[in-house]
């Protein structure tokens, strides 16, 4: 299970660590934190961190090039992003063109560019235990994790790619504008 980022508040990252603690009763797991914490708040995330008892099976990479973050993504089976609150996640979007299957909060844009058991696996904001049910689905259905991940990665293709992107804010402005 891996997630990308700077990882602070937003991020979940406690429901996160509670998540895979529970799956650790029933599943061999590693989670791959690829980034680092935020300075400000590095303390806290490193105390949660032990707390949760995930220290042992947890491999943090440290601030790293977006080209070296990349090279992470095939090492992970389940990208999960249990943010919060969330602008549209670049992270979330590489991990689609990689074709990983996603564990997200339905929040703000994960919300919006995930549809629930079609192309990733939607959760309610904080919520540890429906984050552990939702990876606990994805690790036990290999199957189902490839094809969550085939079908994100066409939908980045042909409904987030960057002309897309750009055509629909035309058309935004194009009606502001009439």
């Amino acid at each position: 299970i891996g997630s990308v980022g700077s990882f602070r508040d937003k991020k979940g990252l406690e429901y996160l660590f509670d998540a895979c603690q529970k799956l650790r009763e029933t599943a061999d797991l590693t989670l791959l934190l690829v980034g680092d914490f935020a300075e400000k708040e590095r303390s806290y995330w490193e105390q949660t961190l032990q707390q949760s008892g995930m220290t042992d099976c947890t491999v943090i990479t440290g601030k790293i090039s977006r080209q070296e973050a990349l090279a992470y993504l095939p090492l992970m089976d389940i990208f999960a992003i249990p943010s919060l609150r969330d602008g549209c996640p670049n992270a979330m979007l590489e991990a689609m063109l990689a074709a990983k299957s996603i564990v997200g909060a339905r929040v703000d844009a994960i919300g919006e560019m995930i549809e629930d058991g079609v192309d990733g696996l939607l959760v309610p904001p904080g919520d540890s235990l429906a984050l552990a049910g939702a990876l606990y689905r994805l690790m036990q259905q290999p199957g189902l994790r490839e094809q969550l991940g085939i079908v994100a990665r066409q939908k980045a293709l042909t409904q987030m790619a960057p002309v897309i992107e750009q055509q629909n804010w035309r058309d935004v402005y194009q009606q502001a504008l009439a």
